[in-house]
């Protein structure tokens, strides 16, 4: 079984998952994992046990809940004596939360690569950055994909940005904004009776095209909003590698500003004040270039953390 954590990151070390279960009374019956991108060696969030037992080449059984409980020496339906998980999970405190993952594709194009990626996440909400994606392309992910799909094309040749809903993940979805340049797309929808605001942003590298796009996200940003995407941005020295300039930008700035003005909390900064690690790579002249550009901002996160969602040593 695999227990899902509200805004559990994947920068969260297992140690300190590990203490709050057994803060908790909860006694792990499995090592951590973590999924690894194909061919890469970036992990998302996900950890758990997998609950798939191989029978032999051609046949796979998935257990049920119960089944694995059972197989662990959980109690079991006919009144046994052994306690297990079904019992210790009442101890914990968290709130289940829908999972959002947000990838730049870089106008992936190739069928049989884009599926294996998407469903390469088990995420129920995937917000895709740079899709260069015109109608014909829409309708084929539309065949391939089990849920609902938002998408901005944008005018021709504009980048793109799109957002995926995994069948019956939330309820009420609308789309409520989306620019012509491609570049964002606003969805709400309602998870277990609350509403959410989902901003997913793709801002150009260009500093002035950049200011636009932030001037134009400000008025957007209402409720629980959760912001993903690629900024373009480097809110920091933190965030720049070794040949990386840190330059004055005035859209920083604004991103800032907004942040503030909102009470936006940067996620990944927020649980790693002193970290540097980035989300884009570049081989230039033979020297590798490195920034933390792709940022997820959302409003509410530090009341959960300090609520108990996620707070300090979990």
């Amino acid at each position: 079984m695999v227990v899902s954590f509200i805004n559990l990151p994947v920068y969260l070390e297992d140690e300190k998952i590990l203490a709050k279960l057994q803060e908790w009374g909860v006694r792990p019956l499995s090592p951590i994992k973590r999924r690894v991108w194909p061919g890469t060696d970036t992990v998302d969030g996900t950890r758990g046990e997998s609950n798939v037992k191989e029978r032999g080449k051609e046949e796979e059984k998935e257990k049920t809940a119960q089944e694995l409980m059972e197989s662990r020496g959980g109690k079991k339906r006919d009144g046994g004596k052994k306690e297990g998980l079904k019992t210790k999970i009442k101890n914990l405190s968290v709130t289940l939360m829908a999972t959002v993952t947000s990838i730049n594709i870089n106008g992936l194009r190739d069928k049989s690569k884009m599926k294996n990626l998407l469903f390469t996440y088990r995420s129920d909400i995937i917000c895709i950055q740079e899709t260069n994606w015109e109608e014909d392309k829409v309708k084929e992910m539309r065949e391939e994909w089990r849920g609902d799909i938002y998408y901005n094309n944008g005018a021709k040749n504009a980048r793109g940005v799109a957002i995926l809903f995994k069948k019956d993940s939330v309820e009420c979805i609308r789309e409520v904004y989306k620019d012509q340049r491609g570049r964002i797309l606003v969805v709400e929808f309602m998870y277990r009776d609350v509403n959410f605001r989902l901003i997913n942003i793709y801002v150009p590298n260009i500093e002035v095209d950049r200011r636009e796009i932030l001037e134009e996200l400000k008025g957007l940003v209402v409720g629980k909003c959760i912001i993903v995407g690629d900024f373009n941005i480097k809110c920091s020295r933190l965030d720049v590698g070794k040949g990386v300039k840190f330059r004055w930008e005035k859209s920083r700035g604004m991103l800032m500003q907004i942040m503030r003005e909102k009470g936006l909390i940067d996620v990944w900064r927020y649980e790693n004040p002193e970290k540097r690690e980035f989300t884009r790579r570049q081989l230039r002249e033979g020297i590798l270039k490195q920034s933390r550009i792709d940022l997820v901002v959302q409003e509410f996160y530090e009341e959960l953390y300090k609520r108990g969602g996620v707070d300090e040593g979990s």
